[in-house]
């Protein structure tokens, strides 16, 4: 392999196949709508079809590594394990297909490790519990799992798709002067039965609430209720595109947010500030472009950030008073 070859020819299987395969599909709406009023978000998600179940993850649990079993379990009960995990396995042999080598994969996997730990034991615990459902279908390898937290940043870099993916985020102001910030989450039908809201919780009090892929211990939005922030993030075409060794440079920087799902979890599980997040994100490195909108729980607490890797391109702040 050429030392400057692009990532869309180091990772072209995983990605084009995925993105042709979710285009040919008739796509669910799953749009999560959060209405941020001066001491509290509502959060409303409407999905088409049946409404996606719930579930609680105990963040202050000793044990990381059973934190997912009952959502697991009720899923693979309620759809099967094909039907369900069996879908994830086949996302993630097209997203971390054997053209993204082991050494590639084993060091995503030792970074993250490092960065999250928890939520590196979290994945232990789900490849576990999924290496038993499939009955010796598929051996779950954590580390593979891990790469897969990663796929926002690896799809970004592949030219082919940059103009499939990220769904799209809208915030603005009711009549009444309340935030309402929404989040279409374009996901094909092979997520639509391990999709859930999660509610994240400690010493019996709700953190924050996603909507996510459930075997992706991270997420593209979620809700910080009137301690934190709403956050919901997504990518656009146009950004740079990084060979092998640069993205690999990029995810392994410690002053990276990567991958991106994680790292606005752990700034939820701090109940970080709305302008604090504010600050986070356009300042920090990132390893792929990408709009991330945030609203806060105070009157006019609302502002999208246009990401390039390394700076802050644009920013819009919501204005409520006109």
């Amino acid at each position: 392999m050429a030392k400057n070859e692009r990532l869309e020819d180091f990772c072209h299987n995983f990605a084009f196949t995925l993105f042709l395969k979710l285009l040919s599909m008739r796509l669910p709406l799953l749009v999560v709508v959060v209405v941020v009023m001066m001491t509290m978000i509502n959060v409303v998600v409407v999905m088409s079809g049946e409404a996606p179940p719930e579930f609680e993850i105990k963040l202050d649990d000793g044990q990381p590594s059973t934190r997912w079993t009952e959502a697991i379990t009720s899923l693979i009960q309620s759809y099967g394990y094909h039907e369900s995990f069996g879908n994830l396995a086949e996302f993630l042999r097209l997203v971390v297909t054997p053209e993204c080598d082991s050494n590639f994969i084993q060091t995503l996997s030792t970074t993250f490790r490092s960065r999250f730990p928890d939520q590196f034991e979290e994945i232990q615990g789900i490849a576990a519990i999924l290496t038993r459902h499939s009955s010796g279908a598929i051996q779950w390898n954590a580390d593979l799992l891990v790469a897969g937290q990663y796929y926002f940043e690896l799809v970004a870099q592949t030219q082919k798709t940059q103009q499939m993916y990220g769904g799209t985020s809208i915030v603005s102001c009711s009549s009444d002067g309340e935030v309402v910030h929404g989040h279409n989450l374009d996901i094909g039908e092979w997520a639509t039965n391990i999709t859930a809201i999660i509610r994240f919780t400690s010493q019996g009090r709700v953190l924050f609430t996603s909507a996510q892929i459930i075997g992706l211990t991270g997420f593209a939005t979620a809700d910080g209720g009137s301690k934190s922030f709403a956050v919901s993030v997504n990518g656009y075409a146009g950004g740079a595109l990084l060979n092998k060794q640069e993205l690999m440079t990029c995810l392994t920087d410690p002053m990276t947010m990567s991958p991106i799902y994680s790292a606005l979890r752990s700034m939820l599980e701090k109940e970080t500030q709305f302008a604090t997040a504010v600050s986070t994100v356009k300042s920090q490195l990132m390893c792929t472009a990408s709009f991330l909108t945030l609203t806060g729980p105070k009157a006019g607490e609302g502002m999208i950030v246009a990401r390039s890797i390394n700076a802050t391109l644009n920013t819009a702040q919501l204005n409520c008073n006109n």
